[in-house]
């Protein structure tokens, strides 16, 4: 995810120069049977019967240009985060990221864990065993510090909850306008007070999150919460013909990282190609970062990703099942595999075999909108 941040990181540079590049060799045009050697195990064909606008833009080598903004995603994120909750009426989420734009944590407003029962939920002052969000949300953190950390969340704060915020050390709040809710003044006050900075966003478009059709009945979108994630994650992608987006996460359900597929960090957009070619030079797929890739690397540094799950919009190549198997990630959930039924996701699958990596499909029906003009 850190791909289009200028950042001078050494370390990470080197790390992140992208599945496909391990493929370039000395010279500088390779024959067409190296280039086809190199789409099959790399993943490199854009598996699409689009034929419209998309395709025309990958052939003219031009970005992707309405991919979501940071605040965009983190937003949605919070909002999405919010529909967890299946029992208050009132609906809050909350995200928090640092500097880097790593998510550090996200939480959604709910009764204490294990109080999740009629006595509580019915109680006439069941308001009052409430967790916040940004409680929830700073408590389940991947990072030992929050300290100068933006947190996005869908309801302007509480005079409690904004407490919980500047002793955490976050100094950012952003959140969604709602019009049926006033500001707490206390809350205004402290924050003014403590130097926490405080503003409005809502994102420019409304979305929609579909996972394809199948016979399984719906589920609880709390099942369903981190392929989600994965799939906004993947609208920040300049990719113009294929958006993959990709959320690890942990035992306690703590997301330790996420990533998108793009270009290297420190590589402007608008130097490199976004097209296809037969000089590997002008080629997309010779510098592109994976989505798995920048989700492992792009990490938390304080935690690492040994038996974590990864959930992926896209069945992974091999390239990035090699990094997979080497970080220790032990359980791989897919969205869709285009290459499927062609033979092409053979080696990956072997290889996840092979290292006791498991593989599922996300079977699970999912239709929502994010309607930000809307609280929820």
């Amino acid at each position: 995810m850190k791909r289009c941040l200028e950042n001078n990181d050494s370390t990470m540079n080197d790390q992140n120069q992208g599945a496909s590049c391990s493929k370039i060799t000395k010279n500088a045009v390779e024959s067409e049977a190296q280039i086809s050697s190199i789409y099959e195990t790399t993943d490199s064909y854009d598996d699409t019967s689009d034929t419209s606008d998309t395709e025309k833009k990958f052939k003219k080598n031009e970005k992707r240009t309405d991919y979501l903004s940071w605040d965009d995603l983190f937003m949605a994120i919070a909002f999405l985060t919010a529909k967890c909750n299946k029992d208050l009426k009132k609906k809050v989420g909350a995200c928090i990221v640092d500097s880097d734009k790593k998510i550090v944590g996200i939480g959604y407003n709910g009764m204490p864990t294990g109080c999740n029962n009629g006595n509580f939920l019915d109680h006439k002052f069941a308001r009052y065993f409430e967790c916040h969000a940004e409680m929830n949300a700073i408590l389940n953190k991947n990072s030992i510090h929050i300290q100068n950390c933006t947190i996005f969340v869908s309801l302007y704060p509480c005079s409690e909850a904004a407490k919980i915020i500047i002793q955490s050390g976050i100094k950012e709040v952003v959140y969604m306008p709602d019009l049926k809710s006033s500001k707490d003044q206390a809350t205004k006050k402290m924050f003014d007070a403590s130097g926490v900075e405080i503003r409005e966003h809502t994102p420019n478009q409304n979305i929609i999150i579909s996972f394809p059709k199948l016979d399984s009945p719906v589920v609880d979108l709390s099942r369903n919460l981190f392929m989600a994630i994965a799939y906004l994650t993947a609208m920040r992608s300049k990719d113009p013909v294929c958006q993959v987006g990709a959320c690890i996460v942990n035992s306690d359900n703590t997301i330790v990282g996420t990533g998108y597929n793009g270009m290297p960090t420190g590589c402007n957009d608008d130097e490199f190609p976004w097209g296809n070619n037969k000089n590997l030079t002008l080629n997309k797929f010779i510098y592109v970062c994976h989505a798995e890739m920048n989700a492992v690397f792009y990490k938390s540094s304080m935690i690492n990703v040994k038996d974590c799950t990864l959930y992926v919009t896209r069945f992974p190549c091999i390239e990035c099942a090699k990094i997979i198997i080497q970080s220790g990630i032990k359980e791989v959930v897919y969205l869709t595999n285009p290459k499927y039924g062609k033979g092409k996701d053979t080696a990956t699958k072997d290889l996840f075999k092979a290292s006791g990596v498991k593989i599922y499909a996300h079977k699970q029906n999912l239709d929502i909108t994010l309607d930000f003009s809307k609280t929820t």
